[in-house]
């Protein structure tokens, strides 16, 4: 594990506990999400499976091409601009420090948006890693970095080198963005949300960190965790899962 590997794990027990000691009603809402969460991944209705078919094709279509994408930005793209990797080296803890920001902001200020945005925003981040890191450390694959195949797993494995699968990057990148496009009316505001997600994910591939399949399924782990907490309204009833849609989100 690296240092900054070390150091999200600090700031994931930090927003576990961020909202367990202020108030309980915001220890109450992440419980909420994660129930909702639960809910929603283990209903198979029919907008369920067309959203679960359409990442799980969209992830195997990508699986297909993973190598040729690979050799493409290794090989023929130049290199990628300093600013954008510095960026991304740090955009993890970022976008986490946000969410930590807005609620701490919410909480000293009586900012009410700001601090139900930070449960969400922290909520999202939190529940979504947790997925994508559970399914690096149960898939085991190997990074484009150390090897010329895609299809080299290993199950089990803890160090970097085998825990591509999914992008954690491309996960919280689409988590941050899907909550907080959906907190503004503005949009220049959601075009640099997403703005933000794409470079998160793309600077991945561009550095052979990722397999294009890798930023599909964290893409579609981040989008669908943000959406569903971004459009929960407390009182409501369960949340279903949001429709992919392409025309309003992409």
């Amino acid at each position: 594990m690296t240092k900054y590997d070390k150091t999200t794990v600090l700031i994931l027990f930090f927003l576990l506990l961020t909202p367990i000691l202020p108030q309980d009603s915001d220890a109450e809402k992440f419980g909420r999400y994660g129930e909702s969460i639960l809910k929603s991944a283990t209903r198979f209705e029919g907008q369920d499976i067309l959203n679960y078919g359409i990442v799980a094709g969209s992830t195997a279509l990508a699986y297909t091409v993973d190598e040729r994408v690979n050799n493409f930005f290794k090989h023929q793209m130049p290199p990628l601009p300093k600013p954008i990797t510095l960026f991304n080296k740090y955009s993890v803890i970022g976008v986490f420090s946000v969410a930590g920001g807005l609620y701490l902001h919410g909480q000293i200020f009586k900012n009410d948006r700001n601090r139900d945005l930070g449960v969400k925003l922290g909520s999202a981040l939190i529940y979504s890693t947790a997925v994508t890191t559970l399914l690096k450390l149960v898939t085991g694959r190997e990074r484009p970095t150390i090897s010329e195949s895609n299809s080299n797993f290993d199950l089990f494995q803890t160090s970097w080198d085998n825990t591509s699968f999914p992008s954690g990057h491309a996960t919280a990148g689409f988590a941050f963005a899907s909550v907080m496009a959906l907190s503004t009316d503005s949009d220049i505001e959601k075009a640099a949300y997403w703005a933000v997600a794409g470079v998160m994910a793309l600077e991945r591939i561009y550095n052979s960190h990722h397999w294009l399949s890798d930023l599909v399924l964290g893409s579609a782990i981040g989008y669908f965790t943000g959406s569903l907490i971004g459009t929960s309204k407390e009182g409501s009833g369960p949340v279903s899962v949001p429709m992919i849609n392409l025309t309003y989100r992409f």
